[in-house]
């Protein structure tokens, strides 16, 4: 047992042998040792703000859809989580067959059209039908400041050139997606297993943790 824990890491190890059981005491666990930061509470100015900077940024690009939308807005609120402690919206994400669903979405999208700020377009492209935002006027980012923007440029760089299946490939790679259940909302701390653990990270008590849970849950 150790040596595999020593050659892959305690927390995938553990990880893939728990499944979905006590997944969210593992979470916590290790959520302890990054941040003491509680999340922060759901903005839909933020959230807004948010989708209308993603398009705004991605709109020029022939493969982006709602597909894209969803996951750039999910990877900014996780990893912004994962420097900060704090999510940037407070949105809640949950498991569906595309990856991470943002569950405010629809609300936030009603309330941008009837502002005038977007609507939603079917197109097809290689042959499936999608959905793609369209911006129909420039906002003034009130709440979203430029920092924020920077962070959320990198996974629209990393994304949003990718066609809607590459973007669905890529999250169904996260952990957290292979091990909770559909419409479940995914932990935030879910973060941290997206780093992978190098055995040189690893100590000594780490090793003994592991190996000690394991055996405890397999009881």
């Amino acid at each position: 047992m150790t040596k595999s824990l020593e050659n892959l890491g305690f927390i995938r190890i553990f990880i893939l042998k728990i499944g979905d059981v006590i997944i969210n005491d593992l979470l916590l666990k290790e959520a302890a040792m990054k941040s003491n930061t509680p999340l922060s509470m759901f903005s839909m100015a933020i959230f807004k703000e948010m989708i209308l900077y993603i398009t705004e940024r991605c709109g020029d690009k022939e493969t982006y859809a709602y597909t894209h939308l969803n996951k750039i807005l999910y990877y900014s609120d996780l990893f912004w989580y994962g420097e900060y402690g704090t999510s940037l919206s407070g949105e809640t994400y949950a498991k569906d067959k595309y990856g991470a669903r943002a569950t405010h979405m629809m609300t936030a999208e009603n309330e941008l059209r009837k502002e005038g700020y977007l609507k939603i377009k079917p197109v097809v492209f290689f042959k499936k039908s999608q959905k793609k935002p369209i911006l129909l006027k420039s906002p003034s980012y009130k709440n979203l400041t430029k920092k924020q923007q920077m962070h959320i440029d990198q996974f629209i760089n990393k994304l949003g050139g990718l066609t809607a299946m590459e973007v669905t490939d890529y999250a169904h790679k996260d952990i957290s997606y292979s091990i909770l259940k559909m419409k479940k909302p995914i932990p935030y701390e879910s973060v941290f297993f997206l780093k992978p653990t190098k055995e040189e990270d690893l100590t000594e008590d780490d090793l003994k943790w592991a190996e000690s849970a394991i055996q405890e849950y397999e009881k």
